[in-house]
């Protein structure tokens, strides 16, 4: 029995030894484990402050972007103005009327001023007829587009004679009508904002304004042109001997191929007598004729060269 009693003893010791190291084992486990929230909670924390990083990146560059500027002013899309206007002249019992084309940006830039360019009606019309070909229609596009400058374009009225030496066009022109519209429009100063042209008779009247007064004008054009054949004989040649060619304006003539035959030849004069000079000029020949659907189908060719320098 005490044998027994003593294999009793020995197996409960084994079993508390036996417990024991089990105990001691597992002691460091529980110590490892307890210490990974500590680490999981460092984590945590880095990772909340990882995101304001970017936050801050993002608002200098968004800070700095540029915004392009816009290329073309508002005002340029809106269309231009058409006025009525008129002055008593020297030459005519009553007032000289005239259409005056304010361009876009006119009101909306009031301090701003503009180059002018005069055209001149063809024998039995009147200032309306460069309006009816499409000319405002025309600068108004191409303003918009900025193919062309904003321009002032008068649209002067001569219902006199049809030949120079019994109208007083050239110096109602010049000395009343000129002066009235650059004194109360914004126009430029200086012959190099103004151009003049026509078309037919009013390119003759071009002719015969622009080449007896060259230090006026920058420009001009003359489209269709019908020389007066009141002029005497070598008489245009004497005013081409009185210019110099840095002080000719740039000239431009057109017609359209079936122009009539006394037109063309005349034209061919006047091109020889000024390439014998030595003066620079453009022309050319499209197709058409002496009407209005030649005229109105070359305006945006015209307003490009009196624009040119502009």
């Amino acid at each position: 029995m005490r044998f027994i009693k003593d294999i009793s003893r020995i197996a409960v010791v084994i079993t508390a030894a036996v417990f024991i190291s089990v105990l001691t084992a597992c002691g460091p486990t529980l110590a490892e484990n307890s210490a990974e929230p500590t680490q999981t909670a460092s984590a945590v924390q880095t990772e909340t402050q990882t995101p304001l990083a970017p936050t801050q990146t993002v608002a200098p560059t968004s800070t700095n972007t540029p915004v392009p500027p816009p290329t073309t002013e508002a005002c340029l899309l809106v269309k231009g103005q058409i006025l009525e206007d008129g002055i008593f002249v020297g030459g005519m019992s009553g007032p000289m009327n005239f259409n005056i084309y304010l361009p876009p940006c006119y009101d909306e830039l009031p301090e701003r001023e503009f180059p002018i360019l005069y055209l001149l009606h063809g024998k039995d019309y009147g200032k309306d007829q460069w309006g009816d070909l499409g000319l405002i229609s025309t600068a108004n596009e191409m303003i918009a587009a900025e193919q062309i400058s904003p321009i002032i374009i008068v649209l002067p009225e001569d219902l006199g004679s049809e030949y120079p030496d019994e109208d007083f066009f050239e110096d109602d022109l010049i000395n009343d009508v000129m002066p009235y519209i650059e004194d109360n429009y914004r126009v430029k100063e200086g012959a190099e904002n103004r151009a003049l042209g026509g078309l037919s008779r009013g390119a003759g009247w071009t002719f015969y304004i622009g080449l007896n007064n060259p230090e006026m004008f920058s420009a001009l054009g003359m489209h269709s042109l019908a020389i007066f054949n009141s002029l005497e004989e070598g008489e245009y040649q004497s005013w081409l001997d009185e210019i110099k060619p840095d002080d000719m304006p740039n000239i431009y003539i057109d017609y359209g191929g079936e122009e009539f035959d006394l037109l063309k030849n005349t034209i061919s004069e006047f091109i020889e007598q000024l390439e014998g000079r030595g003066f620079e000029y453009d022309f050319n020949v499209f197709p058409g004729a002496h009407d209005k659907a030649y005229w109105s189908s070359n305006i945006e060719r015209y307003l490009l060269f009196y624009s040119r320098d502009w």
